[in-house]
């Protein structure tokens, strides 16, 4: 019986410490990106095709969101909690489609395609990931974050750049070698090319 009991207090002493830890990751993982109020971030992408693109998000003081992925621009103008979308059209006008309304969760989602990227530097709780030490990016300092394996000659390794005022990874780096040489990868890598959390422009101007 003092066995069993033994047995089922690590049991229960093991899932609670599962559970803490478990608990610990989500709120680290919650709190690791803090947006700005307002800002506006541009990301200078290179697909694992070797094709370079550009994607930039702008947030104002008033909530207006503005997206360009390359191929379209949106403009999603904040009327009290509800939002309108504005397009450009060829002719370089922003134009709308009044009868069409949005949430900011339908906002939020639709506007997301840059987050993927902003929100990397989360890689940072993987269990085998280390802090590689700090660098520069556009002049702001990050933390680098190093996750990969292999040894001297053959390696295969990530770098997040994780900026330490606001925690959004402003710079991925890959770095493959083969006896000891560094050597070409298909993965998409990306660098922060402009990131603005002051003075942002009234979105609502462009309209």
């Amino acid at each position: 019986m003092k066995k069993l009991v033994a047995l089922f207090t690590c049991a229960i002493a093991l899932i609670a410490t599962l559970a803490f830890s478990s608990c610990s990751i989500m709120k680290n993982l919650e709190n690791a990106v803090i947006y700005p109020e307002s800002y506006s971030i541009t990301y200078e992408v290179t697909t694992a095709e070797g094709i370079v693109k550009s994607l930039t998000k702008t947030v104002d003081a008033n909530g207006n969101v503005y997206t360009n992925n390359g191929e379209t621009e949106q403009l999603f103008i904040n009327q009290n909690g509800t939002y309108t979308l504005y397009e450009r059209n060829e002719a370089g006008a922003f134009v709308n489609d009044e009868s069409q309304k949005y949430t900011k969760k339908v906002v939020d989602e639709k506007t997301a395609d840059i987050n993927k990227y902003s929100e990397e530097s989360k890689k940072q709780f993987m269990p085998t990931v280390k802090l590689s030490g700090s660098d520069f990016v556009l002049g702001r300092e990050c933390d680098v974050y190093k996750i990969g394996v292999g040894g001297k000659n053959n390696s295969a390794y990530y770098y997040y750049y994780a900026d330490k005022l606001t925690g959004i990874c402003l710079k991925l780096d890959v770095k493959h070698t083969a006896l000891g040489q560094e050597v070409p990868h298909n993965t998409e890598v990306f660098v922060c090319t402009f990131f603005c959390t002051e003075n942002v422009q009234d979105l609502s101007a462009l309209i």
